[in-house]
């Protein structure tokens, strides 16, 4: 019985290791479209640190040493605080999950299935977060890796007027988010490039999930705004009244958080800021926010941004 027992247990542990590494090498691949991503097959008894809840959801490890932090961004204990926060939003949205009906959801299908439903807010918001929170520290590279010079480089060129140009844009809009929160570049429905906030545990993935609360950070009369509100105003009258030299937002968005309109819009993240308090204070102060956000761009890791993009426009076939 025990010689039968040892047996189990070693072949549990080989099938584990296998299922773990074959699924984060396919979701690696798929990580620009998450909605893309493979769901682990559960092995029955495969535990988190929380003992006796079933892991479904692991951190997903990261494509760099963490000994050193990422300077100048991060300090080795800032970056694994910000890692063990991610083992504990993990441990708990497996726990607030196992055995219940999202028990076999990816994170993406749970973020989805609870964003309309206020009885599943808790859900949601440690599904949300710890996805921003990969998405963002994934993105990241000690290296000081440079923005290709290919079709982002234009996109972004094209869009913004000129990389610097969209930096500047992108750091106001960080700025500009007053509490907790994410700022991100991303792709609307439409093929055109945004720059948008989401605030606590919002999310990108569901533009009604957002979480916006200060309207302030999106005039409708400023090219911040990643929607126009008026539906009578069409995208040639915005442009003409902010001149032409400037993007053209994509045509009107309905939102409603109480009735949820018929297609939910998404929007593409290709690469996030965390602007948390607790990313950047123990850092730089409660006062180097900005600073903080000056130093992002030495650690963003255009490479992968590049290669979120480019997965897209494959998928889109354009």
């Amino acid at each position: 019985m025990y010689f039968a027992q040892k047996n189990f247990k070693s072949v549990h542990r080989f099938l584990t290791q296998f299922n773990n590494i074959f699924y984060t090498q396919i979701n690696e691949f798929h990580r620009p479209l998450v909605q893309c991503q493979i769901p682990k097959p559960k092995i029955s008894t495969i535990f988190c640190r929380h003992k006796n809840i079933r892991q479904f959801h692991s951190v997903v490890p990261l494509p760099y040493a963490i000994g050193n932090g990422i300077q100048p961004l991060f300090t080795e204990k800032s970056l694994k605080e910000l890692i063990d926060y991610q083992y504990t939003l993990v441990d708990n949205l497996n726990k607030l999950t196992s055995d219940s009906e999202f028990s076999d959801y990816t994170i993406y299908e749970i973020i989805t299935k609870t964003a309309q439903d206020p009885s599943k807010a808790l859900i949601f918001n440690y599904a949300s977060q710890a996805w921003n929170n990969d998405f963002f520290l994934q993105g990241l590279t000690p290296k000081g890796v440079t923005l290709p010079e290919a079709f982002l480089h234009e996109r972004i060129k094209q869009t913004f007027g000129s990389i610097d140009d969209f930096k500047t844009h992108f750091k106001d809009m960080a700025l500009g988010l007053f509490g907790s929160g994410w700022t991100w570049l991303v792709e609307t429905e439409f093929r055109q490039l945004r720059v948008v906030n989401t605030y606590n545990a919002g999310t990108t993935l569901d533009t009604t999930r957002l979480q916006e609360k200060d309207p302030n950070n999106h005039p409708t009369s400023l090219l911040s705004s990643p929607f126009l509100t008026n539906a009578s105003q069409t995208s040639s009258q915005f442009a003409q009244s902010t001149g032409s030299s400037k993007p053209v937002p994509p045509p009107s968005i309905a939102l409603n958080l109480i009735d949820p309109p018929p297609h939910k819009s998404k929007f593409t993240p290709l690469l996030c800021l965390n602007v948390w308090e607790h990313a950047y204070l123990k850092d730089f102060g409660i006062h180097g926010k900005e600073t903080y956000i000056d130093q992002f761009w030495e650690c963003v890791d255009w490479t992968v941004v590049h290669n979120r993009a480019a997965s897209l426009r494959d998928v889109q076939g354009s």
